[in-house]
């Protein structure tokens, strides 16, 4: 759902999708003109719409520099494939976000002038189906996938204040996604299975829930999303309202955990269960897809790197249920990933069912277990009490301050040492306010002030002390 912009050219005319900060004097038809360098705004460009075309590293620097020559508005171009459009928040000068496909109807376009349009539309969303950076990952300390799920939470059009709507986005917006499909599909099932008890009925909505949950490919590595960043994939209330089949595994859940694995070879059993009476043989078709954490020098990133994706399978239900047996021997890629990954590594991936080979995926079941030793991970430092014959400690002296941070350099009381302190803040936020999409003033700053320290030096005040015991110096 996204406000947008009426344009018309020299050739032709449109609409553009646009998600805008405010509209505040954006009420009559208006020239665009367009920025290439985010400090070159000229007197030609008052009362105007300023294009610019990359997303600059200060946009509160740049929207000072527009507001000096009296710009109407400022449209960035998002040219971050991979970034959908954000919107712009705090502030009373119009800012909005256009992608970099639409950008091209209005720079190819000769002159143009644009009209804002109050309605909103719906658009499709090319980054729609992207895991957020930010999102949390599992495990949970019993190495269970984590989340069980994930749904639609950024840039959710939703109610604001003083009677008007605005975009919000976390878990607040994704949970009553989740729950308000969560309730049509008891009210469903509650009309074609009367005979259940609420406990059944609640216990057979989530396993539905979770095994038709559609798994998220991410786009830059052409690889699913590991288990333990999006669960069982995005909800899908079509898929979920129209479902034939869940898949749970030995103990009715709809997740797997492998736990440490001692070797690549998998071996484990997932089963099939139809929702509907089956009168006559019934063929499916199954796929196994895995993947492990990739890895980028010697450290790991939050992507998925491709491990090995199996041919599909049929096999034959006869019944209501079936037990299917999964094997899968990664061996011939151990060697590889034991000398990129010597501490051990995580083996994700999905069991994925079809109908008809040319159909949708119709549901799936996630997987995840460690090779290695998990509980014995290395995860800190070395100690200092390690450090004998090695450097110490205290770092050397310091006369002056070098590092000019006399705000962070703390003395307690007068004691023997000095430290260099800095604070916690999430790493999304602190982007946003270095690109001044967050103000100085907000309390998201300030949301982690925990203090970090970053190392600790010997007092540089030359003192003397005299220490007195039974009348002895």
């Amino acid at each position: 759902m996204s406000q947008s912009f009426d344009y018309s050219g020299e050739t032709y005319s449109g609409n553009i999708p646009v998600t805008m900060s405010t509209t505040s004097g954006l009420d009559k038809t208006i020239p665009l003109k367009v920025l290439t360098d985010t400090n070159s705004f000229t007197a030609d460009m008052a009362n105007s719409i300023v294009l610019v075309k990359e997303i600059p590293q200060n946009i509160k620097q740049l929207i000072e520099n527009a507001k000096k020559v009296t710009v109407k508005a400022i449209l960035i171009i998002n040219n971050r494939e991979s970034q959908r459009n954000f919107h712009y928040p705090y502030s009373d000068f119009p800012v909005g976000l256009i992608s970099k496909k639409h950008s091209q109807l209005l720079l190819n376009n000769g002159k143009i002038h644009l009209t804002f349009n109050a309605n909103y539309r719906l658009y499709k969303d090319p980054n729609g189906s992207q895991m957020l950076p930010e999102s949390s990952w599992g495990v949970t300390a019993e190495g269970h996938i984590k989340p069980d799920i994930v749904a639609p939470g950024y840039d959710i059009f939703s109610a604001g204040e003083k009677n008007k709507y605005t975009y919000l986005s976390g878990t607040s917006m994704s949970v009553p996604q989740v729950a308000g499909i969560m309730n049509l599909l008891i009210d469903h099932l509650q009309k074609i299975h009367p005979s259940l008890t609420k406990v059944q009925r609640l216990e057979l909505a989530k396993q539905i829930m979770l095994s038709s949950a559609s798994p998220l490919v991410d786009k830059t590595s052409n690889t699913y999303y590991s288990p333990r960043q999006q669960g069982v994939g995005a909800i899908n209330a079509d898929k979920a309202l129209n479902a034939k089949y869940i898949v749970t595994d030995k103990n009715g859940q709809s997740k797997i955990n492998l736990q440490s694995l001692k070797s690549t070879q998998l071996s484990f059993s997932v089963n099939v269960q139809s929702l509907r009476p089956t009168k006559s043989p019934k063929t499916l078709y199954y796929q196994i897809t895995t993947s492990t954490d990739k890895v980028d020098g010697s450290h790991f990133t939050h992507q998925s790197e491709k491990i090995y994706d199996s041919k599909w399978q049929s096999l034959v239900m006869t019944g209501d249920t079936l037990q299917v047996p999964i094997q899968l021997d990664l061996e011939r890629f151990t060697k590889h990933l034991d000398a990129t990954r010597p501490n051990g590594y995580f083996i994700d991936g999905f069991v994925h069912f079809k109908e008809n080979l040319n159909d949708q995926e119709a549901f799936s079941i996630p997987f995840s277990g460690f090779k290695g030793d998990f509980t014995n991970l290395p995860a800190l430092e070395e100690p200092i009490y390690y450090l004998k014959n090695k450097e110490s400690f205290y770092k050397t002296k310091i006369i002056d301050n070098q590092l000019n941070f006399n705000h962070s350099l703390d003395e307690s009381n007068g004691n023997h040492y000095t430290v260099l302190t800095s604070h916690e803040v999430p790493y999304f936020l602190s982007q946003d306010y270095k690109n001044g999409i967050l103000p100085e003033e907000s309390s998201f700053i300030s949301e982690a002030p925990r203090k970090i320290v970053l190392g600790a030096f010997d007092h540089y005040k030359e003192e003397n002390y005299q220490i007195k015991w039974d009348n002895q110096k």
